[in-house]
C-alpha cells in the first residue's frame, strides 16, 4: 500500500488538538466557500474557483492524515485567510452589509481556532510522528 494512505483521521488515533484542528479547519473552509461562491465567484475566472475548491480539500486532506506539510501550508494559508476575512468583516460592517460582517468573523473564529489547535503541543508531536 501507498505510505500516502496508511494514516487515516480517526479519533482514536489522532490526539484532541489534532481533531479539533480538523473540525475547525473544516468549518473554515466552508464558509469560506459559501462566501466565495456566492459573492466573489462571479467576478472570479473559472479556473479560479475549481483552485480554491483543490487547494481546500487538499489542505484538508492532508492535515486529516496527518501530514506534516499540510500543518505547516495550513497556518500558512491560515494566516493570510485570517486577514483577510478579519479585513472584510470590517469593510462589510462599514457598508452595513452585517450578514456577510458576521460569517466573516465566523470564519475568522474558525480558522483561529484551528491554528491555535495547531500550536499545540500534541499536535505539534502528532504531524511530527508522520513525517
Amino acid at each position: 500500500m501507498n505510505t500516502m494512505f496508511k494514516r487515516s483521521a480517526t479519533s482514536s488515533s489522532m490526539p484532541s488538538g489534532a481533531l479539533y484542528s480538523l473540525v475547525f479547519l473544516i468549518a473554515g473552509w466552508v464558509l469560506h466557500y459559501l462566501v466565495f461562491f456566492t459573492v466573489f465567484s462571479e467576478e472570479m475566472p473559472v479556473h479560479t474557483s475549481y483552485l480554491q475548491a483543490a487547494l481546500g480539500i487538499g489542505i484538508c486532506w492532508g492535515v486529516a492524515t496527518g501530514r506534516g506539510w499540510a500543518r505547516m501550508l495550513c497556518l500558512f494559508f491560515n494566516i493570510a485567510m485570517i486577514a483577510l476575512y478579519g479585513l472584510c468583516a470590517w469593510v462589510f460592517a462599514q457598508v452595513g452589509n452585517l450578514g456577510l460582517a458576521g460569517v466573516s468573523v465566523l470564519i475568522v473564529l474558525a480558522l483561529a481556532g484551528c491554528t491555535l489547535s495547531l500550536l499545540r503541543k500534541d499536535t505539534v508531536l502528532y504531524f511530527k510522528a508522520a513525517k
